[in-house]
């Protein structure tokens, strides 16, 4: 015979057994009623009484004790508050435990419903009549018992110790309930926003027509963060040389992959993948006209075409704004001449010398500008500006040309935006 039982094992070792209690008696107290097999509930009942006991008692020891044994300290604060009042003349037997009809399917064990105990109303004679008066209505009689029961505890509310549903109020009280909590969310919306200037800078600079993919798409409506100059520099500089070597390696492999090489057109991948041929004073002079035309046709834009108006502008408010008169020119040609050679340098001779290449290199230009803030109407507008570089580059066989052209459509766009917004720009140069 073994001796000094005192409870049930409940199938698991001490250590799970004691925290597997805790949290039942935890869920009791949060719920008021918890559904579990009959030895467990059984095995609980007394730790349930233990603690409010404990609460009853009110002493710091006494909350000491109940915050080392229940999982939710929210939880103990609200049974200390409750617990006087609601069994303040009750001695013991806090809770109770009513056994189920059916087992459990499975495994058939024994189920049980362990709940807390709610104080009793006095006792109150009534007459006839007044009992008459009071019978509920054939209405009320004949509803579901779904709908009667949730109709309970919505008036009676929950038996247990957690945060019951908040109760109906005015309108005006409910208002301003819900404008201090949204306070809270609006100041983790600006903590956020602010983490977001200094974690995620746009990857190029965002100039117009001129800019490199970002990283991470921005909300279409919604403003970019602020960025400093110091940071504007540093990821202009980096990207530009991450894309110009993506510019040198597909040079080299540009024979070897290109299909046109496949057809008879090897010479003409050849000169066009010749970076070192200068421009004459003719070929200079087109691709000052294509930029003079990209910079018009952007203007025409700007005035005609909300959608591209708005990227264009959240655009170059992150990345102009912080920038000097100074500054302009560095951040405005590097990324142009870093994208022309890969875009038109390098992936133009890897497809196809033709317009078939210009227009392939195009739609890659235009796709990846559809970040950053921007949207599908400033990427359509890119496409249609690679191509037309993708042209002036086949027509003078030097990447040279679409990158001068690129650079001062550029300087131009940029120059423009900053003499219509006086305000804006230049406001953080000292910044870095």
């Amino acid at each position: 015979m073994r001796h000094g039982v005192k409870g049930a094992r409940l199938g698991r070792p001490a250590d799970q057994r004691k925290a597997l209690i805790r949290g039942l008696v935890t869920e009791v107290l949060r719920h008021g009623k918890i559904k579990t097999t009959k030895t467990k509930a059984k095995a609980i009942r007394k730790y349930v009484d233990k603690m409010i006991g404990l609460a009853k008692d009110g002493t710091l020891h006494a909350r000491r004790q109940a915050l080392g044994f229940i999982y939710d300290a929210e939880l103990v604060k609200s049974l200390f508050e409750q617990v006087p009042a609601r069994y303040g003349e009750r001695n013991g037997g806090y809770c109770r435990v009513k056994a189920e009809i059916q087992p459990r399917r499975g495994d058939n064990v024994e189920m049980a419903t362990i709940e807390l105990l709610t104080m009793a109303a006095p006792l109150v004679v009534c007459t006839p009549g007044a009992r008459l008066a009071a019978r509920p209505s054939s209405q009320a009689a004949h509803r579901p018992r779904s709908v009667a029961a949730a109709a309970r505890r919505q008036q009676q509310g929950s038996k247990g110790f957690g945060k019951a549903a908040p109760a109906k109020t005015d309108a005006p009280q409910q208002e301003q309930e819900d404008q201090s909590a949204a306070e809270p969310q609006q100041q983790r919306q600006q903590q956020q926003q602010q983490a977001a200037s200094t974690a995620a800078p746009p990857t190029q600079a965002a100039l117009l027509d001129g800019a490199a993919p970002a990283a991470a798409a921005q909300p279409t409506g919604q403003a970019l963060p602020a960025v400093s100059r110091g940071r504007i520099f540093a990821v202009c500089s980096q990207v530009s040389v991450l894309v110009a070597t993506l510019g040198f390696v597909l040079r080299q492999v540009a024979p070897a992959i290109s299909p046109a090489v496949k057809d008879g057109q090897a010479e003409a991948v050849e000169a066009l993948l010749d970076w070192t041929a200068l421009p004459g004073a003719s070929q200079l002079a087109l691709a000052v006209g294509v930029a003079a035309a990209v910079t018009a046709g952007r203007a025409a834009l700007l005035a005609a075409w909300p959608e591209f108006k708005e990227a264009s502008d959240r655009s170059n408010q992150q990345v102009l704004a912080p920038l000097g008169a100074a500054d302009l020119p560095w951040v405005a040609a590097l990324p142009a001449v870093s994208e022309e050679l890969l875009f038109r340098g390098a992936l133009i001779p890897a497809v196809y010398p033709d317009w078939r290449g210009v227009l392939i290199a195009g739609l890659a230009f235009g796709v990846l500008h559809n970040s950053g803030g921007r949207n599908p109407a400033f990427a359509a507008w890119a496409s249609l500006v690679g191509c037309a570089y993708g042209a002036l580059f086949l027509a003078t066989g030097s990447v040279a040309c679409s990158a001068l052209a690129h650079s001062l459509a550029n300087i131009a766009s940029g120059a423009l935006w900053r003499a219509a917004n006086p305000g804006a720009s230049g406001s953080s140069g000292s910044s870095s």
